[in-house]
């Protein structure tokens, strides 16, 4: 008799430990279903013939996917990358992918102004239109630390330097009847806590908020410039790829959140090429060639942001704060932009109009074109 009250309470106890992790794990698989249901997939038609199109960063990853798809539809690619040789390997795999040779390589380091002048330069004098770019480059969670220029590395590189292009190409956009500019932001801009009062991040230590904030700077800054250049023809918009399976999102020091992480990528992430549906829908879909000041996910337009992005107050804080015209260098910077203190520009618009740091030091961090196989 004992066997059988023994065995009976095996069963029972069996089934209810079976039902709970069935009640725990569901879910999980239920909602992985219903993310998978739901995602899109780029469907356009439209073609980029004659077009003229800036991809940053566009050597591998979503970057590469997207300047591959831009060059399969007739644009001319100019691939704007820090590693030039992987770079050059990207742009054969590109021409080879899509039949399409009128793929360029130019050096852009987004950590350096110098280099940024210099690429603005290169395009200006290499190109005879340019019709849109696409700002994918960015980084992720990285240690706070600043650049050569004095600001910190993540906000330079997702939002300072993009700006600063921006600024600088606008005026030879406008040679095309229509153009457009999209940044790539990403739905953690709702995690941002950027009151527009700490860029330097004297206050802000943790990385992740910090590259938080630059993601709610972008479509800041992308519906700001809707406005101004609303009857320029240029359109400007924000995109959210989603949560790619990338690299980008794993580097962390940490083991254990590395594998936390790269376990949910794993298991929700979206595919590369699923990533760069959205990016792409914006860039090549004919109905929304008039459309600006929008934000985009899943390959459609999305209400879904922040209360932050529609605080007027905040973008216009953001964009004084950014303007390449008012923006101070940092006095330890000093040193790298020129060889002694006296001949330093002490703003930004010096050093784009070409100040006596930049007459003396004309080699610095100097962006070159290549062109043909590597």
């Amino acid at each position: 008799m004992g066997i059988v009250v023994n065995a009976c309470w095996a069963c029972i106890r069996n089934t209810v430990l079976n039902i709970w992790f069935i009640a725990a794990f569901v879910p999980f698989i239920v909602l992985k279903y219903w993310l998978e249901s739901r995602r899109k997939v780029l469907e356009t038609k439209g073609r980029l013939d004659g077009q003229t199109y800036i991809v940053t960063g566009c050597n591998k990853s979503v970057g590469f996917l997207t300047a591959l798809e831009l060059a399969k539809r007739g644009a001319r690619v100019l691939m704007a990358c820090r590693n030039l040789g992987s770079a050059h390997q990207a742009r054969n795999a590109i021409v080879y992918l899509s039949g399409n040779e009128d793929v360029d390589v130019y050096r852009l380091d987004l950590s350096s102004f110098w280099s940024v002048k210099h690429f603005v330069k290169d395009v200006q004098e290499s190109e005879g239109r340019l019709d849109g770019i696409i700002f994918n480059a960015g980084v992720g969670i990285l240690k706070n630390k600043l650049t050569k220029d004095g600001l910190p590395l993540i906000w330079q590189i997702n939002h300072y330097s993009p700006f600063m292009i921006v600024q600088l190409l606008h005026g030879f956009m406008k040679k095309s009847k229509s153009a457009q500019i999209v940044f790539v932001t990403s739905s953690a801009h709702h995690f941002s806590k950027f009151d527009g009062n700490d860029l330097m991040c004297e206050k802000t230590l943790c990385p992740w908020t910090v590259y938080c904030d630059t993601k709610l700077a972008n479509i800041l800054t992308a519906n700001t410039l809707a406005e101004k250049l609303k009857d320029t023809g240029i359109t400007v918009n924000s995109v959210n790829p989603g949560l790619v399976n990338t690299q980008l999102l794993r580097r962390f020091r940490n083991y254990y959140l590395q594998a936390i992480l790269g376990s949910l990528l794993d298991f929700y992430g979206k595919s590369e090429i699923d990533g760069a549906a959205t990016t792409l829908t914006v860039a090549l879909e004919p109905r929304l060639k008039s459309v600006t000041g929008k934000y985009f996910s899943n390959c459609k337009e999305s209400s879904c942001v922040s209360r932050k992005v529609k605080d007027r107050q905040l973008a216009e804080r953001l964009w004084e704060q950014s303007d390449p015209t008012e923006l101070t260098f940092p006095s330890k910077a000093l040193n790298y932009l020129c060889e002694d203190d006296r001949c330093c520009s002490k703003t930004l618009e010096d050093f784009l109009l070409g100040g006596d740091a930049a007459r003396r030091r004309p080699h610095l961090n100097r962006s070159r074109v290549f062109r043909g196989k590597f």
